[in-house]
Order: structure tokens, then sequence, then C-alpha cells
């Protein structure tokens, strides 16, 4: 026993009772006198540590519900602050200690713990001499002053002095065991107090948790090789027991890169609560076939977690066929021969080409599109234009669209009434806005949603008979304008030339509802060469078989798998008035044994010639070259020719260039090479080859029965085929020779065809084609 003034204390053992059990006792004092007096009845109720079990919850709003609360020091302990919060204020003392036990709980019997919180900090200071600590122990007895057992601090958030009501954020508690264990929140203050308030503790078993946003992705889209555009979605994890696993569908990839790193397979690690928000990229894999990939999904797991799913849909588009090339201008312009030329196009596997002429005047031989409007919003519209000389019934007629650069018709608007001549009949999207009544037919028909990448065309019955666009072109070709076709445009054409059309600013309508025409231009295609498919080259000798001096036009159009393109620009082409007067075989320049340059040119035929010069220059440049020779006088002969010159007058040693100057009698001049000569003044020159040209040679006998032989000389190794044609532009006979090396060869043609069948009397063209050049000459089987 203890003696503090008149207060005394003394520690007793009694005997443990059952929980609930209420025990009274009284104090009996003896003084010295041996006088004793008895004390008031005083009691006790023992109480029991609480437990609990998981989940457990305490918002304070019934007051302590299963709490603990044990002061070590200071007299302002917990109290219940706003009928809600559990609170803890030391102002006014110099220190203060107050503990608030949770419930015990045996964590042995769960796993993956979770705990949440809110607090609020008012006034003071957070600091080691003043805080609020939340702290679990596993031999804590439940009872009693806290201190004297094990505790271990759980760190948790909070919003500081006035940051309001702040979550703890989620508390990991899966790694606290144990069979009876005891959280509890120590507040201390002793110099700068604070007001803690604690609310809504919350104790949760955490289920694994994926989040996807979004979890559809569309509009994956390439042509050719792909790979798609990436797109993008994002995961994150929560409570995760394990890492996140993503595994991409057949079709698709994926990558934590835009650009790089994709993969069918990707494994994000789980942090301690889980995984933070990642953005993923998604595309359609590259080399897949044309078609679509609708539906495939990108599969997310964890363990524990349920399965989520990103839906992917996409698309592998036909490619669109190549770009429109350009014709550049002929060369090689004879009396009855010239060759066409144009760019090459990425892309295009061949060429076709078309040679023709034109008359211009006459009526159009049916009815043609005159008028294109592409304009904003609906203000779509087509005028049709009748320059047939007669009225037209258009029952028979129909207007089609090639929606998105297909390459059949996609919708079909059929018409009525009939067409007088000379007028136009003017159609128009329903929801236009600036044709007002100017019009013929109203209609929401699909043919007149067409936006800037749809072919438009007439058609009678089965029968395409104009067209505006390029059919099977997906680019933007007709957005945004107003095309009007020229008054002297070769109409009508089932294939768009651009060049038949004038250009105007969309919405432009100043031309609608009548047409000028100025008689149709009648094109005439030279036999053998319309639609003439003259395979991958930029080049193509054409033959025309026509008189001097006559006006012919070409265009060509490139093609691959996906289809042809439009028709290039028209390039026209005069050939040249009478005979070639000479065809040249060779040129060449070399030193001769007393170290002169000796000159040989050789020649097929020779009409109307005067004769030829020789020019010698020290570049390339003729404007710089000078005459060395008289005149050769030509000796104008049907049969091969050859001729020489010995320049005797070059006496330093350097490079030579020489021309061949041809003059014709009515005095025409022409230059051919240069062709170049190494000269050593000192003699020892080396003797050079004689420079071959790759050319197609006169075939002979001509005409010819039965058999005809055809020589052809290469300069460079080359593969080389030939193909013969009859009148009417059909392959006949067909041989592959493979690649040649540089010389002078020959075949013979027997006059039949694949089958073994004599052909019929007739001309025959035959084509040579030597890398991507391609030669031509004809021959007459008269038997």
């Amino acid at each position: 026993m203890t003696a503090s003034g008149s207060t005394y204390t003394t520690n007793s053992n009694i005997p443990a009772q059952t929980a609930g059990t209420t025990v009274y006792y009284v104090i009996d004092a003896t003084d010295d006198d041996s006088a004793t007096t008895t004390s008031s009845e005083q009691s006790y109720t023992v109480i029991a540590p609480a437990t609990t079990t998981i989940p457990y919850t305490e918002d304070f709003s019934a007051g302590w519900g299963q709490t603990y609360r044990y002061d070590i020091a200071g007299t302002k302990p917990w109290y219940i602050y706003n009928n809600d919060n559990a609170s803890c204020n030391g102002y006014g003392s110099t220190l203060e200690e107050h503990w608030l036990v949770l419930p015990g709980i045996n964590f042995n019997n769960y796993s993956n713990e979770r705990m949440t919180f809110n607090t609020i900090a008012t006034h003071g200071t957070i600091d080691a001499n003043n805080y609020l600590k939340l702290l679990y122990s596993n031999n804590y007895p439940g009872l009693g002053d806290p201190t004297s057992s094990t505790w271990t601090e759980i760190a948790f958030a909070n919003g500081g002095i006035g940051g309001g009501e702040t979550s703890s954020g989620v508390l990991d508690l899966s790694g606290i065991s144990g069979t009876n264990v005891y959280l509890a929140f120590k507040y201390y203050s002793t110099n700068s107090p604070t007001r803690w308030e604690i609310d809504d503790i919350n104790i949760y078993l955490a289920t694994p948790l994926i989040t996807v946003n979004p979890t559809t992705l569309t509009g994956f889209t390439y042509q050719g090789t792909g790979p798609s555009t990436a797109q993008t979605f994002t995961v994150s994890g929560a409570d995760l027991t394990a890492d996140i696993v993503l595994t991409a569908p057949t079709n698709y990839e994926i990558s934590l890169s835009e650009n790089t790193g994709y993969t069918s397979s990707l494994t994000l690690t789980a942090a301690k609560l889980g995984v933070n928000e990642t953005t993923i990229y998604v595309r359609l894999k590259a080399g897949l076939a044309i078609g679509t990939y609708n539906n495939e999904d990108i599969t997310l797991s964890s363990s524990g977690a349920t399965n989520k799913t990103v839906t992917c849909s996409g698309e592998v588009t036909t490619p669109p066929p190549p770009n429109v090339p350009t014709a550049t201008a002929a060369t090689s312009v004879t009396n009855t021969s010239f060759t066409a030329n144009w760019n090459a196009v990425s892309g295009a596997t061949g060429y076709y080409l078309d040679v023709y002429t034109k008359t211009t005047g006459g009526n159009a031989s049916d009815l043609f599109i005159s008028e294109y409007v592409e304009g904003s919003s609906n203000n779509k519209g087509i005028e049709i234009y009748n320059g047939t000389g007669a009225s037209v019934d258009l029952s028979s007629y129909s207007l089609k669209q090639y929606n998105n650069g297909a390459t059949i018709p996609t919708y079909t608007l059929g018409l009525s009434g009939t067409l007088a001549n000379g007028s136009v009949y003017r159609i128009v999207n329903s929801n236009q806005t600036i044709f007002g009544t100017n019009y013929d037919l109203s209609t929401n028909s699909s043919v007149m949603g067409f936006n800037g990448n749809d072919a438009v065309a007439i058609f009678n019955g089965a029968n395409l008979v104009d067209v505006v666009g390029p059919i099977g072109d997906a680019s933007d070709w007709g957005k945004d304008v107003t095309l009007v076709r020229k008054e002297a445009a070769s109409v009508p054409s089932a294939i768009y030339s651009a060049s038949d059309w004038d250009s105007h600013a969309a919405d432009t309508i100043t031309n609608w509802g009548s047409h000028t025409f100025s008689g149709s231009t009648t094109v005439t295609y030279v036999s053998g060469y319309q639609n003439l498919n003259v395979g991958n080259v930029t080049s193509y000798n054409v033959d025309t078989g026509r008189a001097p001096g006559t006006t012919y036009y070409y265009v060509v159009r490139a093609y691959n798998a996906y289809g042809t393109s439009g028709n290039s620009n028209e390039q026209e082409v005069v050939t040249l008035d009478g005979p070639v007067p000479v065809e040249l075989a060779s040129f060449t320049a070399t030193i001769s044994a007393q170290n002169y340059i000796t000159l040989t040119w050789v020649t097929q035929t020779e009409t109307g010639m005067r004769g030829y010069y020789i020019y010698r220059g020290t570049d390339g440049d003729i404007a710089g070259a000078q005459n060395v020779s008289p005149l050769i006088p030509s000796l104008n002969s049907s049969q091969m020719q050859t001729y020489m010159f010995e320049d005797t007058e070059v006496y330093e040693t350097g490079t030579y260039y020489y021309w061949l100057q041809t003059n014709d009698l009515d005095g025409a001049v022409n230059y051919h090479g240069p062709v170049s000569v190494f000269y050593n003044a000192l003699g020892d020159n080396p003797t050079p080859e004689i420079p071959l040209a790759t050319k197609l040679h006169a075939v002979y006998p001509n005409p010819f029965n039965p058999l005809v032989f055809i020589p052809f000389s290469l300069a460079k190794d080359n593969d080389v085929s030939f193909k013969i044609y009859n009148s009417r532009g059909q392959i006949v006979k067909h041989y592959e020779l493979g690649n040649k090396a540089v010389g002078n060869y020959r075949i013979t043609w027997d006059g039949t065809d694949y089958n073994g069948n004599t052909l019929s009397n007739g001309v025959y063209q035959i084509v040579m084609t030597a890398g991507s050049q391609a030669y031509q000459t004809k021959t007459t089987l008269l038997k």
C-alpha cells in the first residue's frame, strides 16, 4: 500500500471472473488505536477484450462501438466530436497521450486485407512531438496499458493542418499475421497540439480488379502491306495478387510504345497494390489478306481478378489502282511511226496505250454528263446533255454511282421521261440548298450522295455510256468542286479524262441548266492500239501504218492487280511528211592502224538524201562541235550501205565526240550521235569494240511464205520476248527467249499460231520487248 496525503492505493489480485460478472468490494481501514472503519460498497463489471471479423467498419455515429480507449498521460482523452467523428485534442496541455484501440482480429484467417479511413487535422503542428499514428500489435492482450506491448507503425496519408477530410489511401494489411492482432490510433502532443478527427474506418478483403478504358476499338484499316495506324486503351489494376498479362488476338498486336516493340503478349508487373494506369498501343498486323477482322478480343488477366477484354475491329481494304501516269512528248517521229513516252508510276505492273486520230463536229453518239456539282453539305447535282440530234427516251437509262472508289456500281437511279435534243436533264440531292427549283429530278437516292471519290456514270441498259470520275479510284478526285464538260470534249466517253472538264470552286452553279456543245469529237483508234497492253515499260514504238503528215494522239493508263488508273494527259504528235530520208543502223568511232580516227556508219535505207557531214567536239555538247569533213554524198539506196570517214587532223591526246549530220534534198538537217573515242597521240591506242544498238532489224523476206527471219541486236544483256499480233490486235504467237547477252541474234517464224495452225494471209505486227523497252515492225504473210 502506498499513501499520498490522505489517498491510499493498494494492488490486489482478484481471481479471474467471467466477462460480464459484477464484482463488489469494500475497504476496511484500521487506525493506530485499532479502530476499524468500513467503506461503502464499490463494484466493477468484468469486461473481455473486444474481437471482430473482417469486414469491419466503424463510423462512430452510434458511439464508440467495440473500440477501447486507454489514457497514458494528460487529461483530455478521446471524445465523440460532432456526433460523428472520434476526436482527440491536447490544446492547452503540455503532454497528452491517448490510445484508441480497435477490436482484435485473427489475421491468420484472411488474406489480401485492406484498410481505409478518413482524418481531419486542425490547429497546431504535425511533427515528432505532435502526431497521430496508426499501429498494430500481435502481443497486446486487448486491455490495459498498450505501451507495455510491441507495436509496429502503418503509414497513412493525411491532408496536413487545415487540409480538410482526407482519405488515408488504401493500406495493405496483407503482411500482418497473428490470431489476435490489435490496431490502434495513438494520439500524442506536447508543445503544439493538433485536433485530430477519425471517421469511416473500414477493414475489408480486397478483390483483385482490372480496369480498362475503352473496351472497344474500331476503325483499324490499311491498304497494301500495313500495318494499320495504332490506337490506344488504358489499363490499371487494384488489389492485385499477380501481374496483369495481356494477350492479343491472332490478327492484332500490342505494345507499350507507339512505333516499336509490337508483340502478341505483354506483362504488366503488379506493384504493392496494383498497376498504375498504363497506355497500351494496338494495331492491325501487317501482311494480312484483304478482308474484315472484327470482334477480336485482347484479353487481360491476373490471378483472382475477373478477366477483361478490349474488342478490336478493322479491315484491310483493296489498295487503289495506280496513280494516273503523265504522258510525255513523242520521240523518234518518222513518217509512219513514233515512240510514245510516259513517266513511270509507283506500284504499276503495266500500262495500256491508246493511239487515235480525232475529227470534230457532228452530233454526239449518245447522252453525256455535262456538269458535276460536289458542293458543301448536300449540294450535289448531275446535269445530263442530249447532243444526239434527236429526242431521247430516258426509260432505258440509269445513273449509277461507284461508291468510295468501287470497281462495280454500288447504287442505281433509274431515269424516265424524254430529253429533247440540245436540252439538259438536271438531277439534285433533295436536301440541297443552292439549286432552288432549277432541277428536273430531286431525289434522296444514294446515287446523289457522292462525296468526291465516287465515280458517277450514265448507263443505257447494261452498257456504260459516259462517266465522270475514274472508276476504281478512291482518292478525292472530285471533292468540293464543280466540273463542267468542255464544249469540244470527246463525248460520250466510258473512260474519264480530267482534260475534258473545266474545274470551278465548290457550290459554283453559273453554268447549271444549259450546256454549250460545239459538236462531237469522233475518236478513231489506230488498228491494234486501243487498250493495247504494252507491259511494264515507259516507252513504246508505234507503227501507225498511216499516211505521213498525220496528227495522232495518245494516252496511257497504269494498271496493277488492284485496277486501272484513269487516262493520262493527252499527247499530240504529227508524223513527218514523206518518207524518212535515212534509216541509220549504226554510227561508230574507232582508231585505225595509222592512228587516225575512223568514223563508220551503216544505213538501212536512204531516200531523198543529199549527203553527210562529220562534226567533232571535245565534250558532249554539239554547240561547240566543228565540221571536219566535206559533204559525203549519199547513194540513196534501198539496200544497206556502209560509209566511212577518216579524221586525220587530231593531234592531242584526249576524248573526242563525233556527230553525223544528215542533209536532205529539201534542206532538212538532222544530227545523230554523239559517239566518243579516246585518242592517244603517241599511238598505242586500244582497238575498241564496235558498239551495238538494241534494235529490231528489218525482217526478211517480206512478204514471206512460209518462213520469215527476224534479226535483232542487243547493246546490253536483257530479257527478250517476242509477241506477234494479227490485224485485230490478237496475239497469235509468243516467244520468251529469256536473258540474252550482248550480241546479234535471229529467230524464225513459220507463219503458224500457238497450236501450229497455218495463219491466213495478212499483215502481222512483230513486237520485241528488251528489258523495259519495246520495238516493233511489220511483215506480210502472202501465200
